[in-house]
């Protein structure tokens, strides 16, 4: 018998989240392209910002390119992509600027996965890509086995 979820989050009753999450507005909407792996992925960071963020929004698949949501998005709204191309701009320059994006479009999945969706969805190739600035510099190193 499977374990009883909650509704919401769809994790264990023991392990739900829901009621340390503090919903928000965020300054420009958000749209998450998932990759569907990630979906159902046990930690679903996604779903998390989703249920966080009044403005935010996942959309799940590889191919966006007939997706009402997004083609609808992309026709009516300014909008940037999160993803370090070659031209990306970092996040505060951008969002500082003049005519800030009204929305911003963020890639889910391991690199691998976020690449081919990036490369699946030529639309996305216009958009002024932006990258985050760290906060304070990583901590995080990587063991070598000995």
């Amino acid at each position: 018998m499977p374990r009883a979820q909650c509704s919401r989050c769809h994790r264990p009753i023991d392990y739900c989240y829901c009621k340390h999450l503090q919903e928000t507005t965020a300054r420009i909407d958000l749209i998450i392209l998932q990759h569907p792996s990630e979906s159902r992925h046990a930690l679903n960071t996604a779903r998390i910002a989703a249920l966080s963020i009044r403005n935010c929004q996942i959309l799940i698949g590889e191919k966006f390119s007939d997706h009402p949501v997004l083609q609808e998005r992309l026709a009516t709204q300014s909008c940037c992509l999160l993803f370090p191309t070659e031209q990306a701009t970092r996040a505060n320059t951008l969002l500082s600027s003049a005519t800030p994006p009204e929305c911003c479009i963020v890639i889910d999945g391991t690199w691998r996965k976020a690449r081919k969706i990036f490369y699946c969805n030529p639309a996305l190739h216009t958009l002024p890509a932006m990258t985050l600035e760290p906060v304070q510099l990583s901590e995080y190193r990587i063991r070598k086995s000995s």
